[in-house]
This record gives structure tokens, sequence and C-alpha cells, in this order.
């Protein structure tokens, strides 16, 4: 029986931003191609701007992929009723502590506690300096909603944009069987570009829909230490150089100062306000006027408005 759909059929094929009165592969693809054109002033691919929007984005994929596989007269619309997703989050896990130069690592996307997930987008975003996405299959699809739904047929696909790399997964089609709970929705392959690098990672902008291609924004996954924490210098013993880390769990102004064994002030590496993360900072073993100082056992100590430690290092030469 045909059926009132809400859109999604953009494409037939053969004549590209046409309608054949179904929606599938091929008003999939065409999104796809299209994603992120504008489409405003009498643009010839208007018609995929299923939203009104004046932009081909994923509001409109997240469209098309609820009404795949139904077929009918415009304006073509979704039949099934869509659950609310008010408890649901996404998660990123699997980051380590340290990584090494040329060390590969693979973190966890998951959706969770999602009621009613027909599809999802995000935007990664990392530091490049530190950690890159490894050539081949660095960015995969998670098994979450084909394992779920006993459904094969999902799209995924990543592309470039000015704010990272934009993530784009969903269902295709929609039987009024809703995928929930929890699981991985997609898996990323990073390596390491240097030594001793903590990396950071983050999932921004990220979005979920329901059955009823319904968007609820999630905000940003930001990876964030969750006490304060100084960690014991590396290498120690050290010559001539060392490295101290120290973790924020919120932004906050930060003293971080090298004292002799008399008290006395040497260097202050850090005077100054850092955002929640992780932190390095190095000490060549020279004081605050650029003297090389003698061998011996320094104390270097951390102060936050809400945290201070002191910790012992070794110089030898």
């Amino acid at each position: 029986d045909q059926v009132e759909l809400k859109g999604g059929d953009v494409s037939s094929g053969n004549e590209v931003a046409q309608q054949d009165g179904v929606v599938d592969g091929d008003d999939i693809n065409f999104l796809i191609t299209n994603y992120n054109l504008v489409v405003t002033g009498g643009h010839p691919y208007e018609i995929g701007d299923i939203n009104g929007n004046g932009i081909i984005s994923h509001e409109d994929l997240f469209i098309a992929s609820a009404n795949y596989g139904l077929s009918g007269i415009p304006p073509l619309g979704n039949k099934f009723s869509g659950g609310q997703n008010n408890s649901a989050k996404i998660a990123l896990d699997g980051t380590p502590e340290v990584t090494f130069e040329n060390q590969e690592f693979t973190v966890f996307v998951s959706a969770e506690n999602v009621d009613d997930l027909l599809g999802f987008v995000f935007t990664i975003q990392y530091d490049a300096d530190k950690i890159t996405l490894v050539e081949d299959g660095a960015i995969r699809e998670g098994d979450f909603l084909q394992t779920r739904s006993g459904s094969t047929e999902t799209i995924f696909f990543n592309r470039a944009t000015d704010d990272g790399i934009l993530v784009f997964g969903s269902l295709l089609g929609n039987n009024g069987d809703r995928v929930s709970g929890s699981g991985t929705i997609a898996n990323l392959t990073f390596c390491s570009l240097a030594d001793d690098i903590h990396p950071e990672i983050s999932l921004m902008k990220v979005k979920i829909a329901n059955s009823e291609a319904e968007i609820r924004g999630l905000g940003d996954v930001v990876q964030v230490p969750g006490e304060y924490s100084l960690s014991p210098n590396y290498p120690n013993p050290f010559n001539p150089e060392t490295k101290i880390r120290f973790e924020l769990p919120k932004a906050s102004h930060v003293t971080l100062k090298i004292y002799n064994m008399l008290g006395q002030e040497v260097m202050t590496l850090v005077n100054s306000d850092k955002k929640a993360g992780y932190h390095v900072v190095n000490w060549n073993g020279k004081n605050q006027f650029g003297h090389p100082v003698a061998s011996g056992v320094y104390l270097y100590r951390i102060v936050t408005p809400e945290f201070s430690k002191t910790m012992k290092m070794l110089l030898i030469k």
C-alpha cells in the first residue's frame, strides 16, 4: 500500500533531483554525494533539502534513512512513532594514558541508554601534531545498529570538514523494531607521532536521531581527567631534561615551580590559566637565569585554587 511519507525521494537514479515515488539507494547516494551543499536561490538540487533549511545535511539523510524502502506519493512520510532517547548519551572509551611514537591504538564510540536509535552524527577533533588517524581503516562502523535491529542495511561514512572529521551512521529503513540499549557505533584507530603523548580526542556536535528522524543534540564529548593529579617526572633520574605531567578536571590557574632542597625557588615552569585536560611541561635543568643547575635532588610543586602537591626528582650529571 502506498503511504504518505515525509521525505526522502530526491533522485530517480538516471535523473538526479527528480522523484520516482520510492526512497532507495539512489536517494541515499544523492544526499551523501551532495552532503553540506547549500541549495538556496533556486538551486537545481534544492529537492535534496528535505527539511527546508537551505542545506543538504544530516537532517535530510536521517529522514531519507527512516523512510528507506517505502514507496508512495510526495510528500513521503514515516508511519512509525519514535522514542525520545531522554537518557541517551554518547561515550568515548579506550584512550590510553600515555602513548609512544608509532604506537597504534583504537578508541570506541558507544551509544548508551538509547531507547530508539535510527542513526548518529558527530565530528572528531584531535591534536594533529600529536596523533593522526591511521591510513587504512581508521574509522570503522560498530556493530550496534546491525546486531540490535537484525538488519544488515546501514550507511556509514566520514569526510573532512573545517571543524574536523564528520562521521555519520544510520539504519536504512524502519520496520517498527526499535534499536535500544547500549553498544559500539564506531571504532577510531590512531597512531602516536611522538613519545610520551596523552591523546586528546573529542567528539563535537554529537546528535542522534530516532525512528521518526527526530534529532536530539547531545552536546560535545570531551575527555577530561576525573581529578587533579601531578605525576612522577620522566625520566627520573634525568640529564639534562625531564618531563612533568599534570592533570586538571576543570580550567584552573596553575603555578608549577622547581625548588632546591633548601626551599629556594629555582625556576617557574607554569604561571598561567590552563584548560581542563592533560598537560606536560619540560624542564631543561636550568634556573630562571638560564644557567644549568648542579646535580642533586630537586622539588617540583603544583598549586591551583583547589589542589597542591610536591614531588622529588633527581638530576645526575
